[in-house]
């Protein structure tokens, strides 16, 4: 996989900067900068040459690719692991009054009649609520089976994973009537430069903890967001909020911001930042 793929490596979750010989060695390296930066051995440099850069320094080092390491799933394929294979894979029968032990993401749950809570659970087109978080996700492209399996979701967990754009987090959308609230934390997408398109989108919530985004950034992922009202931008390393140069809608629609976990220090900065913001609340 070439510059920029994203890929999960022995559980660790990083982004590829550099792919080719390293100097004084055989074979081909992958450079990675970590999103956990302490996993890094240094910032791209081997023997006084510098191979790539990271955003954090100290978070990158090179890898072999292994059977460890993957590049991704598709939403499908993570959700009919989740929410199919996993609920159906227990065919014996309990015996009336019985209960077993059972796992529902990261809640334990004890249970008589498991297999009849199974079979509830496996109908995904009734969930409200739906978590992909850390399954692997790299793509999502849309079919009519999604559509029928998603249409009442209203929330959507798709941190922890390996998208690069904001693409896939856009097809998502559009099979996604219902949806209010969509949390990507700890995901790293490319830096954008340009407006994403317009949508119908009704999303009123949205999470991105922990993804480097910049407050740069969030004139450009409006157009995509009009209903937005709620937006999470905490542990991003912000040190200052600069001005939007583009005008945005979210000065109107935003009436809570979440900065918590940043490296802000400047009031007089931070008040000024927001100042715009109409009907900010909170």
């Amino acid at each position: 996989m070439g510059v920029g793929s994203r890929l999960s490596h022995s559980g660790s979750l990083g982004t590829v900067c550099y792919t080719g010989e390293v100097e004084r060695t055989k074979g081909t390296w992958l450079g990675v900068e970590w999103d956990d930066p302490n996993r890094g051995k240094h910032s791209g440099e081997h023997n006084g040459k510098v191979y790539f850069q990271c955003s954090i320094p100290g978070a990158g080092s090179f890898i072999r690719q292994t059977a460890e390491t993957s590049f991704g799933v598709t939403f499908r394929r993570a959700l009919e692991d989740k929410y199919l294979s996993g609920l159906n894979a227990h065919e014996e029968k309990l015996a009336p009054n019985t209960a077993e032990v059972f796992l529902l993401g990261t809640i334990e749950i004890e249970a008589p009649n498991f297999d009849r809570v199974r079979q509830k659970f496996s109908r995904i087109e009734k969930l409200k609520e739906l978590s992909l978080d850390g399954e692997g996700v790299s793509s999502i492209e849309a079919d009519d089976e999604l559509r029928r399996w998603c249409r009442n979701v209203q929330g959507l967990n798709l941190s922890k994973n390996l998208f690069t754009g904001w693409n896939s987090i856009l097809v998502a959308m559009s099979f996604l009537p219902a949806l209010k609230s969509l949390s990507l934390d700890r995901n790293r997408f490319q830096t954008l430069t340009s407006p994403l398109p317009e949508t119908s989108s009704r999303v009123t919530e949205l999470r991105l903890n922990d993804t480097l985004m910049s407050w740069e950034e969030l004139p450009y992922i409006a157009p995509a967001f009009p209903k937005l009202e709620a937006l999470q931008l905490g542990f991003n390393r912000l040190q200052r909020l600069g001005p939007w140069k583009l005008s945005s809608s979210l000065v109107s629609t935003l009436r809570l911001v979440f900065l918590d976990g940043n490296l802000l220090s400047d009031w007089v900065n931070i008040t000024e930042a927001v100042s715009g913001i109409t009907n900010l609340r909170h």
